[in-house]
């Protein structure tokens, strides 16, 4: 008999293959930026259009975020991550029969809209099917799952043509949607719609081999908080002038800023990019930039292992503080090799790389695998799908901002200015994480809720 907490992570997995999605949109273009602006590509572009192909899907997730949080609470949270299955598809054929660079705009703005609504929907599928006591580490399986798109893209992109890489990248769509149709509904859905049956039946799949009573119990403790949360009809200006929920939009905020401007996620986009401006004359960019992702996809694994049992504030305090000491490290590496004439031995090349992986070893202890699962811990049933799309609003800005920024720094005062950046952003996370977070480690939904309404008295 398959268990219950089994039968969570293979949903979980399941669900998670948006996310692998969601990495392969943000690292399509690296491993074929060279390819695309060369003399030799089917598609002609500039560098500077190549910079709006890479950042252009944040159009797509302005488009996407409510509408999606709408559709969660109307249709079903697997309904609508279901959906991003055959837009993704769509977008990889363009992209394959695309001959000049609108067609690629129109690709990443579709994927834009795709990863806005995998943003909102998937950690909220995530958190409502989990045990309490495994929450946190279903939760990660969301960044894992990004990172190991990150990877399939790099090692993949450094020997496929074009065409097959597009073709690899749509079957992980194909592969979403004839193992996702088969997973059930949320139980906490079920409930808000009042369709105590199917919860019932839902909740006993996912904890299939518990005590009976157990469960029970469960199923009603989730039965009472959401009919509690769903007497208030929330609208987006309720929300917004909720000083609970507003409290909460801004705490995820700021993990937001600190989390882009780590540099890992405009690192994923410009991998080659980066690595190239340092000494790459023992291994080329593309090698180096399947390392770092490789980095990127190990390493989370021992924050899915801690996150129960550390507690999410301590290890978003590590991994912030981390991300801001090798930022620096890697500030004074590209400062001294852009603009001082001292000649810089290899091994001090060598010593960057490094200091850019443990940039992302740290941004994986806390501050990559833990938003998702905290927008779904922070806020209550009831405005949990129109918190999301706000979140994911902002967060397609501040990552359009992000994207932008990195290759006007770079252009104009060279790849230090971005470490920089991401040095005095980093060490200010510090301070706000120590001071507002809320640690939700071990905690049920409805004693989250009653620790924020206590901490408003």
């Amino acid at each position: 008999m398959v268990s219950g907490t089994t039968r969570q992570i293979l949903a979980g997995l399941s669900a998670s293959l948006t996310a692998l999605s969601t990495g392969l949109t943000y690292s399509w273009s690296s491993p074929i930026l060279d390819y695309l602006v060369s003399p030799h590509s089917h598609v002609k572009m500039t560098l500077e259009q190549m910079s709006w192909v890479v950042s252009c899907m944040e159009f797509g997730c302005w488009v996407s975020p409510v509408l999606a949080g709408k559709l969660a609470d109307k249709v079903g949270r697997k309904w609508t991550l279901l959906v991003t299955g055959p837009l993704y598809a769509l977008s990889w054929i363009i992209a394959f029969y695309a001959h000049n660079v609108y067609q690629l705009y129109l690709v990443r703005m579709i994927q834009g809209v795709c990863v806005a609504t995998i943003n909102v929907v998937c950690p909220m599928y995530l958190g409502e099917i989990s045990d309490t006591k495994i929450r946190g580490a279903i939760g990660t399986l969301f960044q894992i799952s990004v990172f190991g798109g990150i990877l399939y893209n790099y090692i993949l992109g450094s020997f496929l043509n074009y065409w097959n890489f597009q073709l690899a990248n749509l079957a992980i769509s194909v592969l979403f949607i004839a193992t996702f149709f088969f997973v059930p509904e949320t139980p906490c859905y079920y409930i808000r719609k009042r369709q105590e049956e199917k919860a019932r039946k839902s909740l006993l799949w996912f904890r299939n081999g518990e005590n009976v009573n157990m469960v029970e119990d469960e199923f009603e403790e989730l039965k009472r908080t959401i009919v509690s949360e769903s007497k208030t009809k929330v609208s987006l200006r309720s929300l917004l002038t909720n000083w609970s929920s507003v409290r909460c939009i801004l705490l995820l905020q700021g993990i937001l800023v600190f989390r882009i401007f780590s540099p890992v996620q405009t690192i994923m986009a410009y991998s080659n990019l980066t690595f190239a401006s340092g000494d790459t004359s023992i291994i080329p960019p593309h090698y180096i930039s399947i390392l770092f992702a490789s980095v990127l996809l190990f390493s989370i694994f021992p924050s899915s292992y801690l996150v129960d049992k550390a507690g999410r504030k301590v290890l978003l305090l590590v991994s912030t503080l981390g991300c801001a000491v090798f930022s620096l490290v890697s500030c004074v590496y590209y400062y001294v090799r852009e603009h001082q004439t001292i000649p810089l031995p290899q091994m001090y090349s060598i010593g960057n790389f490094v200091s850019i992986y443990c940039i992302g070893i740290f941004f994986n202890l806390g501050l990559g695998p833990l938003y998702n699962p905290l927008t779904c811990e922070y806020f209550p049933s009831n405005t949990r799908a129109l918190s999301g799309a706000v979140l994911a609003f902002s967060s397609a800005t501040i990552q359009l901002v992000g994207y932008k920024l990195f290759y006007i720094l770079h252009v104009n005062f060279g790849m230090y200015s971005n470490f920089l950046m991401s040095c005095v952003i980093s060490s200010i996370g510090v301070v706000w994480i120590q001071f507002y977070i809320v640690e939700t480690k071990g905690k049920t939904f409805a004693e989250i809720q009653a620790l924020f309404s206590e901490q408003l008295k």
